[in-house]
Formats: C-alpha cells, sequence, structure tokens
C-alpha cells in the first residue's frame, strides 16, 4: 500500500536519530500505527524500545500479532475485554500496572529521552504521578479529551499538544466526524422501525449527524450547555426521553445514566459516537446480559438494544477499521510530535506543536488528497 503521508514525515528524521530513545505510548493498535513504527525503524528505533498499551475497541487483531512478531513489546490487555467490567476503570488500573512493568526501563539512564505518545491523558497523568524523576520524559497529547484531563494538572514534563494543534482540529476532526457517520448509516441501514431520533450533544460530532439525519426523520437535540441549541428542555429531559426509537450520544461524558434508564422506549437503540463506554452506563446494561470478552457485540437488555457494547460505533468488528489516508495523516502529526522531541527541553505543561511542523503535513494530506480524488475519477 502506497503511504505517502508516513514517508514524508519519517524523512524529516536524520538516519539512526532515534537509536537510543524509547517510546511508551497507549495508542490503537491499527495496521497504520504498526506501518509508522516500521517507518521509524530505517531512522535507528528499535522494535524493542516500543511499549504500546491499546483499547480493546479499537485494536486489530492482526495488528496487535503483527507488532509481536516485529518484536514490539505491545500489552495483551490491548485485546482483553470483560463485559461485566468498567472499562475505564480497569483500563485505568492497566496503564499503572503496564507503567510499573516498565518502571526500570523509563527510569533507565541509557535512553536519550523517554517519549510518551497518549490517546486520552491516562498515561501522561499516571507516569507524572508515578515516578519521582522526570527530566528525561516528553509526552504527547493526541485526543482533545485528554487535553481536557490534563490542562488543569501540574505536569512536570513537557507534552506536546497534538490535541489543539490546527492541523488536528481542521483536517482529522472533519474526517473523524465522517468515519463515524459512515459506520453509524451502515448499521443504521439495518435498524427497523426508527422515526424519532435524538442526538445527544452538539458539539462538532453531534451537530454534523444532525445534518445528515435531520431530512430522513425527526430529530431532535439535547445539550447541557445553555448556549448551545436544544430542543428539550433540562426539565422536561427524563420525560422526553420515552419517545425516541434512536439516540446516539457524542457527549464525550455519561449523558444518560443508569438511574435514567427507566425513562427510555422499550425498543430503543443507544449509540455512541464518543469515547470508551460511558456515554449511556453501558456497564449496568451490559451486567444484565451474560458476560462477553467480544466488545463489539451487539446487546438487548431489558428493551433496550445496546450497539458495540456501548463502544463507539466508529470502532467495530469489520475489517475497514482503518482508513489509510485519513490515519496517514493522524501518524504523520504523531510523527512531527516524536521529532520535535528530540528537541524540546525544560518546559513544564503543554507545548505546542510547531506550527511549521503542522503546514507541512497540511499541504502535503492537500496534495494526496487532490491526488486521490484524481485516481477515483472525482476530481
Amino acid at each position: 500500500m502506497d503511504l505517502p503521508m508516513i514517508e514524508f514525515a519519517c524523512n524529516l528524521f536524520d538516519d539512526g536519530a532515534l537509536e537510543d530513545y524509547y517510546i511508551i505510548g497507549a495508542q490503537h493498535i491499527l495496521s497504520s500505527t504498526l506501518t509508522m513504527f516500521k517507518s521509524l525503524f530505517k531512522k535507528g528505533l528499535k522494535p524493542e524500545n516500543i511499549s504500546l498499551l491499546g483499547k480493546c475497541y479499537s485494536t486489530e487483531y492482526e495488528a496487535y500479532f503483527s507488532m509481536k512478531r516485529e518484536g514490539i513489546d505491545v500489552s495483551p490487555y490491548s485485546i482483553n475485554f470483560d463485559s461485566h467490567e468498567s472499562f475505564d476503570e480497569s483500563y485505568s488500573l492497566s496503564i499503572r500496572e503496564f507503567i510499573n512493568k516498565r518502571k526500570d526501563r523509563i527510569t533507565s539512564s541509557k535512553y536519550k529521552k523517554i517519549i510518551v505518545l497518549d490517546d486520552g491523558g491516562e498515561m501522561i497523568e499516571a507516569i507524572n504521578e508515578m515516578l519521582d524523576d522526570h527530566h528525561n520524559i516528553i509526552g504527547m497529547e493526541q485526543t482533545s479529551s485528554g487535553y481536557r484531563k490534563l490542562q488543569d494538572k501540574h505536569i512536570n514534563f513537557p507534552v506536546i499538544n497534538m490535541a489543539r494543534s490546527k492541523a488536528k482540529l481542521t483536517v482529522e476532526t472533519e474526517r473523524v466526524i465522517s468515519l463515524g457517520y459512515e459506520k453509524f448509516e451502515k448499521h443504521l441501514n439495518n435498524l427497523d422501525n426508527i422515526k424519532k431520533v435524538l442526538i445527544l450533544g452538539q458539539g462538532p460530532i453531534g451537530s454534523t449527524i444532525y445534518q445528515h439525519l435531520k431530512d430522513k426523520f425527526a430529530v431532535s437535540r439535547f445539550d447541557l450547555n445553555l448556549f448551545v441549541k436544544s430542543d428539550i428542555s433540562h426539565e422536561e429531559f427524563n420525560h422526553k426521553l420515552k419517545e425516541f426509537d434512536l439516540i446516539i450520544g457524542c457527549t464525550g461524558t455519561t449523558s444518560i445514566t443508569k438511574e435514567q434508564h427507566q425513562y427510555l422506549k422499550k425498543g430503543v437503540v443507544l449509540v455512541s459516537l464518543s469515547s470508551t463506554d460511558r456515554e449511556f452506563d453501558a456497564l449496568h446494561l451490559r451486567k444484565k446480559a451474560p458476560k462477553s470478552k467480544h466488545c463489539w457485540h451487539h446487546i438487548n437488555c431489558d428493551g433496550i438494544y445496546l450497539m458495540n457494547m456501548g463502544f463507539p460505533i466508529s470502532f467495530d468488528s469489520s475489517d475497514d477499521i482503518d482508513d489509510p489516508l485519513f490515519f496517514q495523516f493522524t501518524r504523520s502529526l504523531i510523527m512531527s510530535s516524536i521529532y520535535q522531541a528530540l528537541t524540546v527541553t525544560n518546559e513544564k505543561g503543554f507545548v505546542d506543536l510547531d506550527e511549521g511542523l503542522q503546514n507541512m503535513m497540511i499541504n502535503k494530506f492537500k496534495d494526496n488528497r487532490i491526488l486521490a480524488s484524481r485516481n477515483n475519477g472525482t476530481a
């Protein structure tokens, strides 16, 4: 497969530049993640100097086992799931166990720097709390939820802020929404008797989904932010829940608690387009079904149909989790962050991702998208 964005970003590095660096991270275990690291092997990064922890709902099994065969230290927790356990709680514990087992490596003097690649802020927070010496550590946070988690905390080492970079917010946000809707639409075609839809959250994802659905269904919107458009008041929210056949969660928080499940219509379909499984208090529903180790199953609990075990529908068990062009761009920003980490020194807390690097990747992405459109006959 032609991956010009990854090759382009790889050329930032001199030969041998990464020979004495250790990368530890919480990352999606996808084929493009492996491709990114394999490109960096050419620049001196050793497979045994990479330790990764993934999330079960965004792990491709083939990518996981390919990483193991390459010699990358990838945690088996990346493919572990127990439907009767809280994902957020078990993930937080696994992060700390993961770091504890690698403390000697993180604190080793043989590496020039320790680079922490985080998705969600948990690993950076844990390393900040669990270690006394941070002089050799550089972090990178790639998600807005991770940025929000860390922004008010005192972090004792620099963290490159990919999450709120212009490149990520302008290019990646657009594609995240588009990819999420593509996956959602496939499932929507298999659902019957959907007439009334409620969208929870009117941020970029929720508002875009509204535009896609408003001419197909009777769609209502709800947001806790009083300054954002809502069709339902806070006071009438519980009472109105019983009216909807499909509820789409886009808040990134728990938008419907287990105490509110009683107000839901029998047969309602719950779909998350946010992160982890917290949108609908999914654990409470899953505990009413037999235990499962498959995080992409749909379940029916007390007349409530929970899709994808409550995890974001953007990730499922299909073979097309990874979108080559889009994920190349994300990986190119991660590689730009690694490149910047080689020279960042004494700062503490968030450091802006270098604007010059961002512009290089945005321009390359635009060129590749135009070329892909021409090759597909859509330009």
